[in-house]
């Protein structure tokens, strides 16, 4: 209700998409990941938008506030393709980029730590709502607890919740950018080196946020078909379309088959975090010495959160939602 309320405050008082543009959380952490994507809009000549579009008639019919010639990342755009159809010298289209590159290319100086920050935090949240879902998470939630002096409930999974999914992360992702990044060129900075170096790990995040969706598509997905027919069966009376059961069809895919499905989610992420991580750090050093052992740091990082993934999405786990 609150989204929703937001919404229509903002649709009021100010132009065009505002709150998905500035303020919707969800369209943030989308944004983010969409920077991993192949394809984006392009201009094929600038000047030619600078000189001979008085009227940037792209920018006019663009929902988001962005102009389609100063555009560099997906972040800020939900491929509606309102401009490429505004323009009037069929100047704007689609282009294809490799995976990533987004993250690689982008220069995080314009950016406060706002974005740093979420990329923090989708390590985090997809970990632990991967968590949840085992077997054992009853008995950890359990011994938390009782560590705390607090019972299981509402106010304990919030406060798990704030520390291993928000602020834990943060500090992580924060310490393990620091400790790579070239003393010479950020003076100790921190702040800096989180800015910069967050977005290398994001693709950990969208990783293993696939790998926990594969276990609700394939893993549950069956039990959508199994409802439809006894929704049917129910309002029109033919019972042999509800003879299989929701239990049957919820395992809609071997086991061994959705953890490879999985596996190779995890392994993609890992992949564009090294790719991601090794380009901005070359970027910001000038030394290939230096930028080695920036990207170190995350280089190992990704190699355990991703085996830390694999662990917990090999642990018995139960269907939750």
């Amino acid at each position: 209700m609150g989204l929703t309320l937001g919404a229509v405050t903002l649709a009021v008082i100010y132009q065009k998409r505002t709150f998905c543009r500035y303020v919707c959380p969800l369209g943030g952490i989308f944004g983010l990941y969409a920077m991993t994507a192949p394809v984006r809009i392009g201009v094929k000549d600038k000047n030619l938008c600078q000189q001979e579009c008085p009227h940037k008639d792209c920018y006019q019919s663009c929902a988001w506030f962005e102009f389609a010639p100063t555009m560099d990342r997906n972040a800020e755009c939900n491929m509606c393709l309102d401009c490429v159809r505004a323009c009037p010298n069929d100047n704007i289209t689609l282009q294809t980029q490799s995976f990533g590159a987004d993250l690689g290319e982008f220069h995080s100086h314009r950016k406060s730590l706002d974005e740093a920050s979420t990329v923090a935090a989708v390590l985090g949240v997809a970990l632990l709502q991967t968590l949840v879902m085992l077997n054992a998470w009853t008995g950890w939630e359990a011994a938390a607890g009782r560590w705390l002096g607090m019972a299981p409930g509402p106010v304990l999974y919030t406060l798990i919740f704030v520390m291993l999914g928000l602020i834990v992360p943060v500090l992580l992702v924060g310490l393990v950018s620091y400790l790579g990044a070239p003393r010479e060129e950020f003076r100790g900075d921190i702040f800096r080196t989180f800015r910069t170096y967050a977005y290398a790990f994001l693709p950990l995040g969208l990783g293993l946020h696939a790998a926990h969706n594969f276990h609700h598509l394939f893993g549950e997905g069956g039990a959508m078909w199994t409802g439809v027919k006894n929704a049917v069966a129910q309002y029109t009376g033919w019972e042999s379309l509800a003879s299989a059961s929701t239990a049957a069809a919820a395992s809609s895919i071997a086991p061994n088959t959705l953890f490879t499905l999985q596996w190779l989610a995890l392994a993609g992420g890992l992949f564009l975090a090294f790719r991601v991580g090794v380009t901005v750090a070359r970027r910001n050093t000038a030394q290939s010495r230096l930028a080695f052992r920036t990207a170190l740091p995350i280089m190992l990082f990704a190699i355990a959160y991703t085996v830390l993934n694999l662990v917990v999405l090999s642990a018995p786990m139960a269907h939750r939602h």
